[in-house]
């Protein structure tokens, strides 16, 4: 369920902006694997689909 309360918003803002940075450094600093596959998850857990998560995780096996 979607409640559309400014706190919540912004709650969800936040995750998603830490996403994107996250897989921002991704792209731009490959050495921070561990926090491709955290935002990775996170994006996963955010959308309920795996489109974002496998790659990055099987790109890195």
């Amino acid at each position: 369920m979607i409640y559309s309360s400014p706190a919540l918003l912004l709650h969800h803002f936040k995750y998603l902006f830490g996403a994107f940075v996250v897989v921002k450094r991704f792209f731009f600093l490959r050495r921070d694997i561990d926090a491709a596959l955290a935002g990775g998850a996170l994006i996963d857990f955010m959308t309920s689909s795996r489109i974002f998560y496998y790659p990055v995780k099987l790109n890195r096996l």
